[in-house]
C-alpha cells in the first residue's frame, strides 16, 4: 500500500516524479524493483498500472535483463505489456533471449520463445530453428508459433519436419505456421500429406 501510493502521488499527480520514484523503489526493493511492478501491473487501478509501466520504461538500463527474468515467471496477464517493452528494447533484448533458448529452466526456454515470436525479428530465426528439436514439448509449441509470428520462408523446410513431431500441439502450431507462409509452403506439405499415405 505505501508502494501504490509513492507511484500514486510521484507519476500519477506529478509527472516529473518517474525518475525519482524509479530510483526510491529501486532503493527500497534492494534493487530488484521488478515483482512489485509485476505486482502493480496486475493490479486494478488503471492509474498505478500505468505508473508501474512508466517506470519500468524508466529503468531501460537494466529493463531488458529484468524482463527476461520476468519469462520465468509466465504469468499471463503481463504479456501485452512485457512484449511491447521487449519490442522496445530491441536487438539488446533479442540477443539475450536467444542466449535463455537454452536456460535449464523449460518455463524461462518457453518464455524466451514466447518473447522473441512477440518482438518477431528475422534475427531470431536460426535460434529459434534450433529449438524446435528442445527436448520439452511446450517449449517445442512456443517456437512453432513465434516462427508463425516470425513468417520467414527460410523456415519451411523446419516447420514441415515439425509437422512429424510427437506432440500435436507442436504439429498444429507449425501448420499454422506453414499456412500463414503461404502458396511457397505448399510443395513440402504435399509431399508429407503423400508420405504418410
Amino acid at each position: 500500500a505505501a508502494i501504490q501510493r509513492l507511484l500514486y502521488f510521484s507519476v500519477v499527480e506529478n509527472q516529473t516524479g518517474i525518475s525519482a520514484a524509479a530510483q526510491l523503489l529501486d532503493q527500497v526493493t534492494g534493487g530488484e524493483p521488478l515483482p512489485i511492478l509485476l505486482e502493480l501491473m496486475r493490479g486494478d487501478n488503471f492509474d498505478i498500472r500505468s505508473a508501474a509501466m512508466q517506470i519500468l520504461k524508466w529503468l531501460t538500463a537494466t529493463a531488458s535483463q529484468a524482463l527476461v527474468n520476468l519469462l520465468g515467471q509466465w504469468d499471463w496477464s503481463v504479456n501485452d505489456e512485457v512484449a511491447a517493452e521487449l519490442r522496445r528494447l530491441g536487438d539488446e533484448a533479442v540477443q539475450i533471449l536467444l542466449k535463455l533458448l537454452d536456460d535449464e529452466d523449460w518455463v524461462r526456454r518457453r518464455g524466451a520463445a514466447w518473447a522473441l515470436g512477440a518482438i518477431a525479428d528475422r534475427a531470431a530465426v536460426p535460434g529459434l530453428v534450433k529449438a524446435l528439436d528442445d527436448p520439452d514439448s511446450l517449449v517445442r509449441r512456443e517456437v512453432a508459433t513465434a516462427l508463425q509470428q516470425i513468417q520467414d520462408v527460410s523456415t519451411i523446410t523446419h516447420l514441415q519436419t515439425a509437422l512429424l513431431d510427437q506432440d500435436w500441439g507442436v504439429r498444429k502450431a507449425a501448420a499454422e505456421a506453414l499456412t500463414r507462409l503461404g502458396p511457397s509452403a505448399v510443395p513440402g506439405l504435399l509431399r508429407i500429406v503423400s508420405d504418410e499415405r
